[in-house]
Formats: C-alpha cells, sequence, structure tokens
C-alpha cells in the first residue's frame, strides 16, 4: 500500500494493523518525498539564517519564550521525547500501535511538517518488518496532541545525540543479543534509551526492549534532527487510531442490531404499517428511511407479522391484541436507528478527514510568497476525532436501550402477546431468559454512565498555555468500552428473539430463517433451562466477526 498523505481509509488503517507485518508492503509516494524534502528545506534554512522557530529554536508550550542555540536543537528534541514519554496504564494492542504508526506516517506525508525522509521511512519498515512500539493506553489529553503515547512511539525508534550515551547504548545491546542477564540498573537504562517494542517472530508478537528488537529487525535508530521530535509527537494519530476501531465494531453491531430488531419484530409479531415507505419519506430523513427498508427486507414474506391490510381489515387482531399499533420500541426502529447510522456516517466522514490531515505544530508552507513559512497554529487539537467518539457514543448507547426494552416486552407475558413467562419452557419450574434481560439492564444501567461527552471536561495543561483540551483519547476509549457493552445487549437480544420465534408457528421472513440458521449453531436447542453466558459470549463473537453484518 503506498502512502500518499491523501487518500488513507479506514478500511486500509484496519487491514495493515491487522494484518502480518510484510503481507501487505507499506511504500511512500514517489511525489510526497518531494514534498517533504521541500519542507524540510524551510527548516533547514531557518536553522541557517538563525532564525526563531518555535519547537525549532524554542522551548515548548509554557516555555517558548526560551530560545535554544542552534547546536542544542538535537538535544532539544531528544529531550522533548524522553520528557514526554509518560504515558501509564496497560499498553494497547500491536494492532492499535500499528494504526498509530500508519496514521502518523500518512499526516508526515503531507509535506508540511518539515522532517526529513528518514522519519518516514523509519516507520515504513517498522511496518514492514514487524517492530511496534508498546504504547501505555493512559495519558493524553488530546491537545498539542497524544503527547505521551506519540513521545513512547517515537522514543523505540529514536535515540539520544550525545556520542557517550550512543556508546552505553552499544554496549548495553551487546549484552542483550549476548543473552547476559542485565542488572536492575542496566534494565532500566534500557528502557530510558529505547522504551518496548513487539517483535512479530515466528507468527506471534514477542516483547522486548526497544533497541534489541529494532537491532534484530534490521531498522536503524535514529538522531531526530530539529523540529523532527515535534512532528512525531504532536498530532491526533493516537486517537484516530483507538477510533478507527471503534467504528468498524460500531459499524457490525448496527447492522446486526437491525437483524436482532427485525427478528424481535417477528417474535412479537408486529404491525408492519409503522415502516410503510411513504410514511418513511414524509419524515425526510435518509437515514430512517434506510434502516425501515432494511427492515422490511428482513421481514418480507414473514408469516408472523400483522399487514397493513389486515389490520384495517380485521376485528380480530384488534380483539386479540387490543390496539393496532405496537409500542415504541418497536414501532420506532427506523426513527432511533436512523440517527444512529447517519451519526456513524458522521464519525466516519471527521475520522477520514483526521486520519488525511496534518495535525501537528507548527505547520511548514513551503510554496508562500511571503518571508514566514512556518505557522504555529492548533491543528493538534483532537475535538474533531473526540466529539465524532462522544456522539459515536451517545448513539450507541441508545441502540443498546432499545434492544433491552424489547428484550423485556418479549419476556413480559403481559406484553410478549401469547409467548410464555420468560419463554420458558415450563414456567415456574423453569425461569427461561428472565436473567439474561438483568445481565442487559446492567449493561444498560453502565452505558448511561459512559455516555457522559469527554470533551466537555477539559482541564487547563503546561501553565495554562494550554488552557483548553479535547480529552479525546478519553472520549475513544470509552466509546470501545461503551459499544463493546452494546454488542452483548444485541447478543441478548438474538437470544431472546430467536427463543421466541421457537413458540410461535408460521414461517418467519427470508432474511430471518438465514439468521436462525447461523444461530442455531451457538444456541441449546433444548429449551430447558441452561447456562446462558457461553452462548451470550459466542453471539457477540459472531457479531464482532461480521457474520451478521449485511444480511440485509
Amino acid at each position: 500500500m503506498e502512502v500518499d498523505g491523501h487518500s488513507l481509509t479506514i478500511d486500509d488503517v484496519l487491514k495493515i494493523a491487522r494484518s502480518k507485518p510484510g503481507d501487505i508492503p507499506v511504500s511512500i509516494s514517489q511525489e510526497s518525498i518531494e514534498r517533504v524534502k521541500k519542507s524540510r528545506q524551510v527548516i533547514d534554512e531557518a536553522l541557517g539564517s538563525n532564525q526563531i522557530v518555535y519547537g525549532v529554536t524554542t522551548g515548548f508550550g509554557a516555555n517558548a519564550e526560551k530560545t535554544i542555540p542552534v547546536n542544542e536543537v538535537r538535544l532539544l528534541q531528544r529531550y522533548l521525547i524522553v520528557s514526554h514519554s509518560t504515558g501509564v496504564g496497560d499498553p494497547v494492542s500491536p494492532e492499535t500501535s500499528r494504526a498509530t504508526m500508519l496514521i502518523r506516517l500518512n499526516s508526515l506525508a503531507r509535506g508540511f511538517s518539515g522532517v526529513r525522509p528518514v522519519v518516514l521511512q523509519t516507520l515504513v519498515d517498522m511496518l514492514n518488518k514487524g517492530v511496534t512500539p508498546i504504547i501505555p493506553s493512559k495519558g493524553s489529553v488530546g491537545a498539542s496532541g497524544d503527547l505521551a503515547q506519540l513521545s513512547h512511539m517515537a522514543l523505540t525508534f529514536t535515540k539520544d545525540p550525545r556520542p557517550e550515551i550512543q556508546n552505553r547504548e552499544k554496549i548495553l545491546l551487546r549484552k542483550l543479543i549476548d543473552g547476559e542477564t542485565l542488572s536492575e540498573g542496566e534494565r532500566k537504562e534500557v528502557l530510558q534509551l529505547g522504551g518496548e517494542v513487539y517483535l512479530w517472530n515466528d507468527g506471534k508478537w514477542e516483547r522486548m526492549p526497544a533497541i534489541l528488537g529494532m537491532h534484530i529487525a534490521g531498522v536503524e535508530r535514529i538522531v531526530l534532527e530539529a523540529k523532527e521530535g515535534l512532528a512525531l509527537n504532536n498530532g491526533t494519530a493516537f486517537t484516530s487510531a483507538v477510533s478507527i476501531f471503534a467504528i468498524d465494531l460500531a459499524r457490525k453491531i448496527l447492522d446486526a442490531a437491525i437483524l436482532s430488531a427485525a427478528m424481535s419484530f417477528e417474535a412479537i409479531g408486529g404491525f408492519e404499517s409503522a415502516f410503510n415507505e411513504q410514511v418513511m419519506e414524509l419524515r425526510g430523513h435518509r437515514g430512517q428511511v434506510e434502516v425501515a427498508r432494511k427492515l422490511k427486507s428482513i421481514i418480507e414474506r414473514s408469516e408472523l407479522i400483522r399487514a397493513e391490510e389486515k389490520v384495517q381489515n380485521s376485528n380480530n387482531i384488534r380483539r386479540e391484541f387490543g390496539h393496532v399499533q405496537d409500542a415504541y420500541s418497536l414501532r420506532c426502529i427506523p426513527q432511533v436507528y436512523g440517527p444512529v447510522l447517519e451519526t456513524l456516517e458522521l464519525a466516519e466522514k471527521w475520522l477520514i478527514e483526521e486520519i488525511n490531515g496534518v495535525t501537528d505544530n507548527p505547520i511548514i508552507l513551503p510554496d508562500v510568497s511571503y518571508t514566514n513559512r512556518v505557522f504555529s497554529a492548533g491543528n493538534f487539537h483532537a475535538e474533531y476525532p473526540g466529539m465524532a467518539m462522544d456522539f459515536l457514543r451517545i448513539a450507541f448507547a441508545e441502540v443498546g436501550n432499545m434492544a433491552e426494552r424489547r428484550i423485556f416486552r418479549l419476556l413480559d407475558k403481559r406484553l410478549n402477546r401469547g409467548l410464555p413467562a420468560f419463554l420458558a419452557l415450563e414456567p415456574g419450574l423453569m425461569n427461561g431468559l428472565m436473567l439474561a434481560q438483568y445481565t442487559a439492564a446492567s449493561l444498560v444501567s453502565e452505558n448511561k454512565i459512559l455516555s457522559h461527552p469527554s470533551v466537555v471536561d477539559s482541564i487547563p495543561t503546561s501553565a495554562s498555555r494550554e488552557d483548553h483540551v479535547s480529552m479525546a483519547p478519553n472520549a475513544a476509549f470509552k466509546t470501545l468500552e461503551l459499544l463493546e457493552n452494546v454488542v452483548r445487549i444485541v447478543a441478548i437480544e438474538f437470544l431472546v428473539a430467536h427463543r421466541g420465534l421457537k413458540f410461535r408457528s408460521g414461517t418467519p421472513g427470508k432474511i430471518t430463517r438465514e439468521v436462525i440458521k447461523i444461530l442455531d449453531k451457538f444456541t441449546n436447542k433444548e429449551l430447558e433451562d441452561h447456562v446462558l453466558s457461553h452462548e451470550i459470549e459466542e453471539i457477540t463473537d459472531l457479531i464482532k466477526s461480521g457474520k451478521l453484518s449485511n444480511l440485509s
């Protein structure tokens, strides 16, 4: 895959992140290399003329007024990376780390960051050879970029410019190569020099010191020149990477949630008139129309639903159910899942723009006609991905909320239109799926807490120079956590609807029949009480695999 700074997609990121290193070779377009060289020339000229440029010949953040001599600019970049490597918590997965590297590479490939081509090539070599930085999950406030996490990334492939420290690194590396046992002090030195990496070896990831992993892979660690540390650790690549995995899971959940909703609709014998195409179009929302169309395609030719003409012409239906319309959790699926669909599309749009954007600071504009070609701005502020994740979390909390109401309705004998209480084979002696709803209720309640937006919770940093931050990484991680709950709620809806349909006579819709065949492999064919946890988790994994996507 050729990286050009402009055309990276969400699916590209997922493919590279999840592929075996080298299976999909990454390269940089020649056009990008030329742009990168052009912007680097601006930095070299600024150094040659002793210009004062933020982050090049000055300190950082609240220390920006401090001028740095040209002979110390390399050390300035080294100190930036090591001092900002303050991440804590469990490391993210190798897949998330690889996604972060690819997104950062793509941003640098735009050619507005002032780095040398060797910086980009080093990232390419690491991706292709399976050297993946170990990045702690916590510590970014999402403005000035993901400083902590991106510093941990940069630490692995950059080295101190001072000869005496480079010599010490060589001594420690030789001990590691020879398999010598390091003292506790030496072990800490090694981590200070480069942190740790995962190295792809014999079909699995092995954790080791970065200086050893890079050596084994044959990728040379580099000394950063002026501006390069700042170009690496300013930016939203880490937040964007986590957000992309959230979007991928959200896509699968929404496809599955429409299917499980349709199955519940059939199991309870819903009134199809609620999804009338002309009525949907009168509202004017594309997402609502699309969800209603999918629902109708799933329940098409079902013998279990109440068709419009039957509702209008039959007193039997009125006598049987006492009304001719459903509860909102059935009748309003398009009106709720429609905005969820459009929110997901908005989040995808913003993330695609973000991963193809220039998100560091300062920005180099090599082609402008005026003297100043280095601009200090705020493209590192992660409000776009942060809001995208906050919106997505609110939307998918609603998916869980509504699914749980249908689960409840199918289990309550007063509401489920003739089905046994809790869908038990022998209610009273057996409890059926009673407790499955408890689990869904617990997850829904937790999601209400997780739905609180992160971007409104700013805390100033850097002596208030950075007085408004996005907290976007928190938003992204909370979104993944909430989606893990929602996918299980949807799995429970599948479990309950699947059981409910077993008690109905009549043929379900064609697509529903396909889903039933799939679920039959993961559910106990006997209706007597049994342990349900493993079935919920197996259906959860089925949803995550995407095998319940695009059936409609």
